[in-house]
């Protein structure tokens, strides 16, 4: 599985962490979570690397932001930061061997774009 694509299911299920469901779903999510953090520790460690080096500072050594708030790329740098990112997000990583049922998933209120990026950690048989 791509690096990112573990990132997504994993922010999903976090953010859905305070939903009460069943005990077996929860502990399933909680168990998904805790065996994703290493992945998720190492995704933003390498992505602060990557603002480290492409982040655009101002006078005062601060980083530069843009109109909506998000750190400024340097100018001469953005095509590769977004490889830099790119081979980041495509790094290929061991997927948590947790599925949940499509069943098991009814007591959440999900939409469909989180439909899709779990999609791989769901079983439609039970």
């Amino acid at each position: 599985m791509k690096l990112n694509k573990l990132i997504g299911i994993r922010n999903i299920l976090v953010a859905h962490a305070n939903d009460r469901v069943y005990a077996k779903v929860a502990y399933k999510m909680m168990k998904f979570i805790k065996a994703s953090e290493d992945e998720d520790a190492f995704y933003n460690t390498k992505l602060k690397e990557l603002i480290e080096t492409y982040g655009e500072k101002d006078a005062m050594g601060k980083f530069a932001k843009d109109k909506v708030g998000n750190i400024k790329i340097k100018t001469e740098s953005i095509d590769e930061c977004r490889e830099a990112i790119r081979l980041l997000e495509e790094t290929d990583i061991e997927c948590p061997n947790i599925h949940f049922h499509i069943e098991e998933l009814s007591g959440l209120k999900l939409s469909m774009s989180e439909m899709y990026a779990i999609d791989e950690i769901i079983i439609e048989e039970g």
